[in-house]
Formats: structure tokens, sequence, C-alpha cells
């Protein structure tokens, strides 16, 4: 399994559209085969907010092999257009959960 972890700093005032978009996203994403689980929306953890990380999400996926077919999935072009234009930073780890 492979957790794919996503950090991401909004514009000032972009939230609300930020939030629209990342409801789309896991709600379309989840029906790819390759996704086991995803979660996603606004980070409470005061340390984080301070350093201006607003959002974060997770993605679980079958496998490594999985990555492409995610990463040019429709609805993951799309996110990633919206958070160009909505985000002032954001960042994604991968890595292989042992289980």
């Amino acid at each position: 399994m492979i957790e794919h972890i996503v950090l991401v700093r909004a514009r000032d005032g972009r939230e609300a559209e930020l939030d629209a978009a990342l409801d789309e996203f896991v709600t379309e994403i989840i029906e790819l085969d390759t996704v086991r689980e995803i979660s996603a929306g606004p980070n409470f953890n005061e340390g984080g907010a301070a350093r201006g990380w607003t959002h974060g999400m997770r993605v679980l996926l079958t496998e490594r092999e999985a990555l492409p077919g995610y990463w040019d999935h429709p609805s993951h072009v799309r996110l990633a257009e919206t958070l160009d234009e909505v985000c002032r930073d954001r960042f994604a780890i991968d890595y292989e959960r042992t289980e």
C-alpha cells in the first residue's frame, strides 16, 4: 500500500473554494479501483496552522504502480489545476506503508 499525503496553504479568502474542490475530488477519485481510502479537510492543528498549512489530504493506494493512473486521472488533473489557482504552496509525500 502507498500513502500519499498532501499539505496545502490556501490563499487568503480562497479556503471555501479549496474545501469545495477537495470535496468534489474525494467523491470522484474514490471510484478509482486503486484508491482504498481517502480523506481531506481543513487543518485545525495549531502548530501547522501557524505555519500557514490550511488543509491536508491522505490517500491510500493499492501499490506504487497505481500512482501514474491516479496522477493522470481527470479528477486529479482538475484538482491540481485548482490548487495552482487557490493555493500559495503545497507539497506531497509518498511512502510505502508496511502492514
